[in-house]
């Protein structure tokens, strides 16, 4: 099992997953990234979430893993 960190990016903030979960593989970790900019994007009516945010994953070196965008105006 891989560690792999979900960093949020919302405008011009990013929070920062200092914990991270972990998953067999990157794929798994893509598809978890999804859920969560699918939970973000449908909470955004109660939040402010900019156009162009996204869920940022890194690996256990921080390296990048890949990018999944979540719309703020959902």
């Amino acid at each position: 099992m891989r560690r792999f960190y979900f960093h949020v990016k919302n405008g011009p903030v990013t929070w920062l997953d200092q914990e991270g979960v972990e998953f067999a593989d990157e794929q798994q970790a893509a598809r978890e990234a999804a859920l969560r900019g699918g939970e973000i994007a449908t909470r955004s009516a109660l939040k402010r979430v900019s156009p162009g945010g996204a869920i940022l994953v890194m690996d256990d070196q921080w390296r990048p893993v890949c990018e999944v965008p979540f719309d703020g105006d959902a």
